[in-house]
């Protein structure tokens, strides 16, 4: 493991109509990235990407997915780096983790016809590993 960020944010969620009726589309996460100690990090955004203040970002492609342990929190994932931009401690990342999540997941009601086009940011947290060579 190259390091570890602990995240605070918020997934975005976006009521559209799928399949003919409406419902809560994913759109992207929003966090601040802090270290276990808790300085600022850096920050977490859609693609998904991470972006550290030493300016070195990665984006990633999700590789795997499973349930997390605790209802009602978003799934953890193992993420493939695809791309690197900058120089820094994300220089040699080819990995990403998402673990110990709490909340984040898509509101169970509010999305009908007359909530179309509306977008709920719903609160989460984990940790995400970076690994590398």
């Amino acid at each position: 493991m190259l390091f570890e960020v602990q995240a605070e944010g918020v997934q975005i969620y976006s009521c559209v109509v799928e399949n003919g009726k409406p419902g809560w589309k994913f759109l992207g996460p929003e966090a601040k990235l802090t270290t276990p100690t808790g300085d600022a990090a850096g920050s977490h955004s859609s693609g998904p990407t991470w972006k550290l203040a030493d300016g070195s970002e990665v984006k990633g492609s999700m590789a795997a997915s499973k349930p997390a342990p605790e209802a009602g929190s978003i799934p953890w994932l193992l993420v493939r780096v695809v791309s690197h931009a900058g120089v820094g401690k994300l220089s040699s990342a080819e990995y990403v983790t998402r673990s110990n999540t709490k909340g984040g997941v898509a509101p169970q009601t509010g999305c009908d016809d007359g909530h179309l086009g509306t977008s709920e940011r719903v609160p989460y947290s984990a940790i995400y590993r970076f690994y590398g060579k």
